[in-house]
C-alpha cells in the first residue's frame, strides 16, 4: 500500500529535494511506494545553483513495477522558478551568457500530477558579453545582463534593469546582450538598438547568437520540467508555464 505524505511550502525555499525530505521524515521510499502531495503557496521554490528548484530524482519503481506518485499544487501566489542565467563577461573577447536553471527535475520511478495556478518557469539565459573587434586592443565591450530568475537569494524579475546588457567603453566595443525572460534564451552581444547611444550595435538584434566574432552568445534557458515524459506527467494548468517549445518541457 502507498505511504502518504502531505507537504506544505509557504515561504521562499531553495533547491527542494523531495527524496531528502522524505528521508528526513523517516519514510520508507526504498521499500514502499510513496504518495506525496506538495502544496506551494505564499512564496517561491527556487534554484540558487545549477540544481533544479524542485528535484524529484532519487526514486525507483518499487518491485520494479510500482511507481511513486507525486502531486504538486501551485496556488496563485506560489512559484517554482529556476536559477537566473549569469551575465557574460565583457572584455576584448566577451564570453557567453550562463544557462538558466530548471524549475522541476523529474527522475525515474515517479508519476507526476501538476495542478498549477501560479508560475512554473525555468530561468532565463544570461546575455552574451561584448568584445572589442580589434585583437589585442585595450578597450572592452559591455557586460551581458542577467536572465530573469533567482540569483542567489534575490529574484531578478522580467522588468529588472539587471537584465539589461551594458554599454561598451567606446563606440567600437560591442554592447552586452540582454538576459532572457523566464524560460527564454539570452540575447547575444550586439543585440541592442538605441539611436542615442554611440556604442550601439544592431547586427542580429534580439537573437541568441552574436554576429561579432569577439563576443558571446546568449545563454540557454532552464526548463519548466526537465526530464519530461508525457506518459508520466499530467497537467491541470490555468497559471503560467513559461518557456519556448524547445525548452519548456524537455526530456
Amino acid at each position: 500500500s502507498y505511504e502518504r505524505t502531505d507537504i506544505s511550502i509557504t515561504s521562499n525555499t531553495a533547491n527542494y529535494n523531495l527524496a531528502s525530505a522524505l528521508d528526513g521524515l523517516g519514510k520508507s521510499r526504498g521499500t514502499r511506494p510513496q504518495m506525496v502531495n506538495i502544496t506551494i503557496s505564499g512564496g517561491y521554490v527556487y534554484s540558487a545553483n545549477t540544481t533544479a528548484a524542485l528535484s524529484l530524482e532519487g526514486f525507483s519503481n518499487i518491485g520494479g513495477t510500482i511507481p511513486h506518485r507525486v502531486r504538486i499544487l501551485v496556488k496563485p501566489d506560489g512559484n517554482i522558478i529556476g536559477m537566473s542565467g549569469s551575465p557574460g563577461d565583457s572584455g576584448t573577447t566577451g564570453t557567453v551568457g550562463g544557462n538558466g536553471g530548471d524549475a522541476i527535475k523529474l527522475g525515474a520511478g515517479v508519476e507526476l500530477y501538476i495542478e498549477n495556478y501560479g508560475i512554473i518557469a525555468g530561468g532565463g539565459g544570461g546575455g552574451g558579453g561584448g568584445g572589442y573587434p580589434v585583437t589585442g586592443a585595450s578597450d572592452s565591450g559591455g557586460a551581458g545582463g542577467s536572465g530573469a530568475g533567482w540569483e542567489n537569494t534575490a529574484f531578478i524579475s522580467e522588468s529588472s534593469s539587471s537584465r539589461n546588457g551594458s554599454n561598451a567603453s567606446t563606440a567600437l566595443g560591442i554592447h552586452g546582450g540582454n538576459g532572457g525572460l523566464l524560460g527564454q534564451l539570452g540575447t547575444g552581444a550586439g543585440g541592442y538598438d538605441d539611436s542615442s547611444d554611440a556604442s550601439q550595435n544592431v547586427a542580429n538584434p534580439g537573437t541568441h547568437y552574436s554576429q561579432y566574432a569577439q563576443s558571446g552568445d546568449g545563454g540557454l534557458p532552464g526548463s519548466a520540467i526537465k526530464g519530461y515524459d508525457a506518459s508520466r506527467v499530467s497537467f491541470i494548468n490555468t497559471g503560467s508555464v513559461f518557456g519556448d517549445s524547445a525548452f519548456k518541457l524537455k526530456a
